[in-house]
């Protein structure tokens, strides 16, 4: 069955989801490492976002979602929120420019509205060197 998201998309059956939390709440660091395979594009990242008293986080159709992800190679990418579902987890689809290069890394979410900009705890990030070179 397919996910069905706010904003009217969906994520079909066959998609590879990834999934991961973050934590709004600075004083209490929970985070949790994601595992993807180099040149990995069109799966998904699924983030279960904790708030104030280990609390799910609920979007808002006025917030502006990013996954700002730290690339190996030191650069960065700013992917926008896909959606998210019925309960609230976070949705963002993997670019060609996320897994282009193997090695470690990191991301985190970032939600700006009227009231400011808040970024969660850090995502730790792994990418598998994929065996053969694209």
């Amino acid at each position: 069955m397919s996910i069905s998201l706010n904003n009217s998309k969906t994520i079909p059956d066959s998609a590879i989801i990834y999934k991961c939390y973050a934590n709004l709440t600075m004083n209490f660091q929970l985070t949790s490492s994601l595992f993807l395979n180099q040149y990995d594009v069109g799966s998904f990242i699924s983030v279960y976002l904790i708030s104030n008293n280990n609390l799910q986080y609920v979007p808002d159709s006025s917030d502006d979602i990013y996954l700002r992800f730290k690339i190996p190679n030191n650069n960065g990418v700013k992917i926008p929120c896909y959606g998210w579902d019925d309960g609230n987890i976070l949705y963002f689809q993997i670019t060609n420019d996320m897994t282009r290069f193997y090695g470690y890394s990191n991301a985190l979410i970032e939600i700006s509205n009227s009231i400011g900009t808040k970024q969660s705890s850090k995502i730790y990030v792994t990418i598998n060197q994929n065996p053969v070179n694209n």
